[in-house]
């Protein structure tokens, strides 16, 4: 049996291997277009590259000279961080601070008397109020997490309910403000008075002021003292070396919440040692003398035989010890007054306590002082706290020895940019010191030349030929290794390139004299420069023109001259307020024409986008024309191979015709 022949599935003629060949002859020029293709999307990511690299060095450059330059940012340092720490704004002045922290703000928080875990609250309407602000709501009854979990839901930062579990079967409430200073009491009205009366948060107690010392009577002399004090129009005065003391009366005694408060002023007068002046014995006129007629009898010197008594000169007496508290056993306690005015004497921080000694030790200086006032401070509207856990009262804090009170721990108005947290009160004295921030500066210019060098490398790669630039940068990965070698020389004939290299090496090389008094004008020194380092001479990588960081130098500079590091980087030379020279802006500059929308690098993109989309459509036409090619191919050649198979098949019939008539003779 013949062999079964069928034009474009078998391949009897070969005719297959024929068409390929004609077609990838006609590929040739197909094949040209894709790589000229993918030679312009190679440049194309190249131009991008550098662009992305011009762009990091660009804005890492405007943060060097912006207003958020890192050369302003301030760091704050406390010597007591557990009691007050600051944060400091740009502006801040690089100064020391001393503050004292007496008292720091607190708010007021209430706790209940143990009570049944499955309580109840009743409905009707709850109001709560903080100072002027106020909660109040309607609430339709409910266990007393609903009712808790209700007031946290309304409360807007105003107030905060929570339960303590007391034991396994009761619990607590805490009420408690969400706003300190003593404005900001914590009251009851409508059914939560009810609430907080029952559950004993509060009790009915009445609000009274009670006054003492108002009446000379009330002041004891002090013996030891040659001076008295005086009242004079409700201000009880105290001349040089004078003291009083003063019985608590009975009234105050048995309130043991009792809040004792007065004023103290202190005034310089004469010293009084300055006064004494030895002297001697009697003085007579001896110029007397009798006339009797011519003839003047005149007094003889008088000699009253006493000797002249030595005054031994005192000594100025300076004390700022006034305030004593006298205890019932007779032992006393000295109340530091350094700094403050008002005096405040807790009578739960002294329960035996019996009077209060006043002492002008002084021979210079005056004291007066104020009535004594006595109060319950926990009492508010004729209610007071039951267990309070703290009270609501001001921040009491001594400022270079000024005393003054804020209603909050964060104070941001005694000091132009420097906000203070208070936390505890002070030990002691507390240094608050602001300095420039050296790290964050020091991170930036690291940041800054590793931009820098990133462009350069790149700038070195694409414009010159030399393998031994890629091997040079050692931090390249493989796969970068490998792509770098790609892009070798890619724009050697780009001036852009070299020419824009050039000018960022003159930029970071020049010299910047801003003042005349400034001992920086260069970038090399404050220890960055292409050979950072002093001895030796210049490796190829220096001079392919790479920065380097001598660590040391930059550090010291930093610290001691960032006012100068800033203006190195950008300064306002025509007092318009608007930056106009220096590395950094230079460099801006520069880069601005390259890489911003509409600039040199943006037009060889479009550039290249161009050409790329004309060159897709020329090989989108090759590929049609060859795929009709191929196709008109095969169809002749289809056609050919069936012509020569039915000649094969008639010759095939002939074939067989003359063997059959042969073999029937």
């Amino acid at each position: 049996m013949a062999d079964i022949n069928i034009p474009g599935v078998s391949d009897k003629y070969k005719t297959n291997d024929l068409i390929a060949a004609l077609v990838e002859a006609e590929r040739i020029p197909l094949k040209r277009e894709q790589d000229k293709m993918d030679g312009y999307k190679f440049e194309q990511k190249s131009w991008q590259r550098l662009n992305l690299y011009m762009s990091n060095l660009r804005e890492t450059s405007r943060s060097l000279f912006s207003f958020d330059n890192p050369f302003s940012e301030k760091l704050s340092s406390s010597s007591q961080e557990f009691a007050i720490s600051a944060s400091a704004g740009r502006d801040a002045a690089l100064e020391t601070f001393k503050f004292d922290v007496d008292e720091i703000a607190k708010a007021d928080r209430f706790l209940s008397k143990p009570i049944e875990k499955n309580a109840t609250i009743e409905k009707g309407q709850y109001s709560f109020h903080v100072g002027e602000k106020s909660l109040s709501f309607n609430w339709k009854g409910g266990t007393l997490d609903e009712f808790i979990a209700a007031v946290n839901r309304r409360s807007n930062g105003l107030i905060k309910t929570s339960v303590i579990g007391v034991t396994s079967s009761t619990k607590s409430l805490l009420v408690e403000s969400l706003q300190t200073g003593a404005e900001n009491r914590l009251r009851f009205s409508d059914m939560a008075l009810d609430l907080a009366l029952n559950y004993e948060l509060i009790e009915a107690a009445p609000s009274e002021l009670e006054n003492f010392g108002t009446s000379q009577n009330e002041l004891q002399r002090i013996p030891e003292f040659q001076n008295e004090a005086k009242i004079i129009e409700k201000t009880i005065l105290l001349p040089p070396e004078s003291g009083f003391e003063i019985q608590i009366p009975k009234s105050v005694k048995e309130d043991p919440q009792s809040l004792i408060e007065f004023t103290v002023h202190s005034k310089t007068v004469p010293d009084i040692t300055k006064d004494t002046s030895p002297q001697s014995s009697p003085l007579f006129n001896e110029e007397l003398f009798a006339e009797f007629k011519n003839l003047m009898i005149f007094n003889e010197k008088i000699e009253v035989g006493l000797e002249e008594k030595e005054i031994i000169p005192r000594e100025p007496v300076i004390s700022d010890s006034f305030v004593y508290l006298k205890m019932e056993d007779g032992t006393r306690s000295l109340i530091s007054t350094e700094g403050k005015e008002k005096i405040r004497i807790a009578l739960s921080d002294y329960p035996k306590l019996s009077s209060i000694i006043i002492e002008n030790k002084n021979t210079g200086k005056e004291l007066s002082l104020s009535e004594f006032t006595s109060r319950n401070p926990n009492k508010i509207d004729g209610y007071a706290p039951v267990n309070p856990i703290s009270i609501a009262q001001d921040a009491q804090i001594r400022y270079e020895g000024i005393p003054m009170t804020r209603p909050t721990n964060t104070i941001d108005d005694i000091i132009p940019h420097l906000t203070l947290h208070l936390e505890n009160p002070t030990e002691k004295t507390a240094i608050i010191q602001i300095k420039p921030d050296e790290e964050k500066a020091k991170d930036a210019l690291i940041t800054f030349v590793g931009n820098y060098n990133q462009l350069i490398a790149e700038m070195n790669i694409l414009s010159q030929a030399n393998p031994d630039i890629v091997e040079e940068l050692q931090y390249l990965t493989t796969e970068e290794n490998k792509e770098a070698h790609e892009r070798l020389g890619l724009f050697r004939t780009e001036y852009t390139v070299s020419n824009t290299k050039s000018s960022l090496q003159r930029i970071i090389t020049n010299s910047y004299p801003i003042e005349l008094n400034n001992t920086i004008s260069m970038l090399s020194q404050i220890g960055i420069a292409s050979k950072a380092s002093s001895g030796g001479s210049l490796s190829n990588t220096q001079l392919r023109g790479y920065l380097e960081i001598d660590e040391k130098k930059l550090d010291a500079a930093l610290k001691e001259s960032m006012g100068e590091i800033k203006n190195l980087f950008g300064v306002d030379t025509d007092g318009d307020l608007v930056i106009d020279s220096g590395i950094a802006y230079l460099i801006d500059k520069q880069l601005q024409a390259y890489v911003t929308s509409g600039g040199i690098l943006s037009m060889k993109n479009a550039s290249l986008d161009t050409k790329i989309t004309s060159s897709q459509k020329q090989i989108d036409r090759l590929e049609v024309q060859i795929a009709k090619k191929e196709q008109e191919l095969k169809i002749k050649y289809g056609n050919m191979e069936s012509a020569l198979n039915s000649l094969q098949s008639q010759s095939d019939s002939l074939t067989n015709f003359t063997n059959s008539y042969n073999n029937n003779k």
